[in-house]
């Protein structure tokens, strides 16, 4: 995987709120198991807020900013979002780059307020142990005999990490 994400280039936009909608578009309603998107960014969403962009178009419903918007898709869905930005100082020496600063002020917080996750990390070896992180992270709820979940446990979940491959519950 690391391998394959050092030959990615960027190409300048990143429609970081309507990525996360169209991927939590791809679950089944019907699965009830563990469900997580990892994101990977290099800057914030300057798509968001950019007047006629299709995200702007399509995510854009009574001014609602991206904190709002997050919340209408992701509360409930026992969805588990995990951002990683990768040398996002670079953003800041960088002309130009306003409008991704921005999205990032935006994003960032709008991410915690969904309970997620978004980690920025500079060093390869750093987005490699964030990712193996994630990818081992285990999420799960109390359910309730008709699938339900049992309501302090809805939200939030209950969640169990393990900092070691080696490791199992």
């Amino acid at each position: 995987l690391i391998k394959k994400l050092q030959g990615l280039n960027p190409h300048g936009r990143t429609p970081l709120v309507q990525a996360l909608a169209q991927a939590a578009g791809k679950f089944s309603p019907a699965f009830r198991g563990q469900k997580s998107i990892v994101v990977l960014t290099d800057g914030g969403d300057n798509e968001f807020n950019r007047d006629g962009s299709p995200s702007y178009k399509q995510l854009h419903k009574n001014n609602a900013n991206m904190k709002k918007v997050l919340h209408d898709i992701f509360d409930g869905s026992r969805i588990q979002i995990n951002v990683v930005g990768f040398r996002l100082d670079e953003l800041l020496k960088q002309k130009d780059t306003q409008d991704e600063i921005d999205g990032y002020n935006e994003f960032k917080p709008a991410i915690a307020a969904i309970n997620g996750s978004f980690r920025d990390v500079e060093k390869p070896e750093e987005l490699a142990d964030e990712l193996k992180r994630f990818f081992l992270q285990v999420r799960f709820w109390v359910e309730k005999e008709n699938g339900d979940p049992v309501d302090e446990t809805a939200k939030e979940g209950l969640q169990v990490s393990f900092s070691d491959a080696n490791q199992r519950p």
